[in-house]
C-alpha cells in the first residue's frame, strides 16, 4: 500500500488527538511517531486493526529492529464463534474459549503503576529489571497519567510478578494489575493495594500462621505472612502483608479480649489524619471527620524482604472467631486458653 494512501486510513482510523508523524522504513514497516501518549495508548491497546481487510501489525519500537529482517510470527486477529448459545456469553467463558484459540491479547500483559510516586521512564524500566529478573524480553509501554503496559515474553515471569509483591520502588509500592480492555489510564483509581504491614511488641505466643492470619484479617485481606520474626530496635514484630482498601480509615489498632496491639504499615506516605484514609493531606480532604476519636495510623520505612520466606495465606481466607493458642512455642509452655481476635476500637487504646 502506499505511504500516502496508508497515512490517509490510519488518520481515519486512529483519530489522534495531535500530531502523527509516519516514516517509511523500506519492506512495508513504518515508524508512527505520536505527540500524545494517549494516542498511542489507543492505539496499542484497541486493536486489532484492520486496513482494506488486511490486519495492521502494532509493536513497539525496538533499538535492534530492522526492517529487512523482520518476520512477524505473532499478530491479533478478529476471531468468530457462530451460533454460540447465550449462555456462554459471559467475559469469563468467551475468555475461555479465546484461550483455546490462541492467547488472549492481554494474557501476557499487565499495569503497572508507582503508588503516589512519580518516576522517568528509564529509570522506571532499569529499576524493575533489577527487581524482577526476568528470564525472557519483558516490554514497558508508557501509557501516561503514571501508568505502563508491562508486556511479558514468558508467563512464567508474569506469574513470578504477580505472586511475589508486594514490590516496592524507592520506598513506593508498585501496583500491579491485569490488563483489561476497558482501561483507561486518564480515568485510573486506584483503590486496593497489597502492603507490609507490622504488630510490633507482638507477645512470642502469637507467633503462628493461624493466629497471624486471623490479625491480618482485620487489617484487610491476608495474603501471606512472613515465617520469620524480624528484630528492629530492639522490638520484635510480626510481619504480613495485606491487600488494604485505599477508599476506606486504615485499620491503626488490633486487639485480643485482652490487649490492643498498634497496626505499623510501611511505605504508604500521604495518610490524612482528618479520615484515616491513603493519598490525600488534611487540608485536601472532602471526607467527613470519623466519628470516634481518631489515632493516627503509624507509617514506618520499608524494609526488603524480597528473600525471606513466606507462608502463603490460601484463599478465600475464613476470619475465624476464636483462635486457640498453641501449646507449645519455641519450646516453652503456653496456656492452652483461647483469645477472640479483632480490630481495635479507639477507646480500648
Amino acid at each position: 500500500m502506499g505511504y500516502k494512501a496508508l497515512y490517509t486510513r490510519l488518520m481515519q482510523l486512529w483519530k489522534p488527538g495531535t500530531a502523527l508523524e509516519l516514516v517509511d522504513l523500506g519492506h512495508g514497516c513504518y515508524l508512527a511517531k505520536f505527540n500524545s501518549l494517549a494516542d498511542l495508548e489507543r492505539v496499542v491497546t484497541r486493536g486489532p486493526w484492520l486496513v482494506q481487510d488486511h490486519y495492521l501489525t502494532v509493536r513497539q519500537w525496538f533499538p535492534t529492529f530492522r526492517p529487512d529482517n523482520d518476520h512477524i510470527v505473532k499478530t491479533m486477529a478478529w476471531v468468530r464463534l457462530p451460533g454460540l448459545p447465550l449462555q456462554y456469553y459471559n467475559d469469563d467463558l468467551l475468555t475461555t474459549f479465546a484461550s483455546g484459540i490462541g492467547k488472549p491479547p492481554w494474557k501476557d500483559t499487565l499495569i503497572v503503576r508507582l503508588l503516589g510516586k512519580t518516576m522517568g521512564y528509564k529509570a522506571l524500566y532499569t529499576r524493575l529489571m533489577q527487581l524482577w529478573k526476568p528470564g525472557a524480553a519483558l516490554e514497558l509501554v508508557d501509557l501516561g497519567h503514571g501508568c505502563y503496559l508491562a508486556k511479558f515474553s514468558s508467563l512464567a515471569d508474569l506469574e513470578r510478578v504477580v505472586t511475589r509483591g508486594p514490590w516496592l520502588v524507592q520506598d513506593h509500592y508498585l501496583t500491579v494489575r491485569q490488563w483489561f480492555p476497558t482501561f483507561r489510564p486518564d480515568n485510573d483509581h486506584i483503590v486496593k493495594t497489597m502492603a507490609w504491614v507490622r504488630l510490633p511488641g507482638l507477645p512470642l505466643q502469637y507467633y503462628n500462621d493461624d493466629l497471624l492470619t486471623t490479625f491480618a484479617t482485620g487489617i484487610g485481606k491476608p495474603v501471606k505472612i512472613n515465617s520469620n520474626t524480624s528484630l528492629a530496635s530492639h522490638a520484635l514484630y510480626a510481619l504480613m502483608c495485606v491487600e488494604i482498601d485505599l477508599s476506606q480509615p486504615l485499620v491503626p489498632l488490633v486487639s485480643t479480649d485482652e490487649e490492643v496491639f498498634k497496626v505499623q504499615y510501611e511505605g504508604l506516605h500521604v495518610i490524612c489524619l482528618n479520615c484515616g484514609r491513603y493519598g490525600h493531606k488534611t487540608v485536601q480532604c472532602q471526607f467527613d471527620a470519623l466519628a470516634e476519636p481518631f489515632i493516627p495510623v503509624e507509617i514506618v520505612e520499608p524494609e526488603n524482604y524480597m528473600e525471606v520466606s513466606s507462608v502463603v495465606v490460601p484463599t478465600p481466607v475464613v476470619p475465624r472467631v476464636s483462635a486457640p493458642m498453641p501449646a507449645i512455642l519455641f519450646g516453652g509452655m503456653v496456656g492452652g486458653d483461647t483469645s477472640t481476635l479483632h480490630p481495635a476500637s479507639p477507646a480500648a487504646f
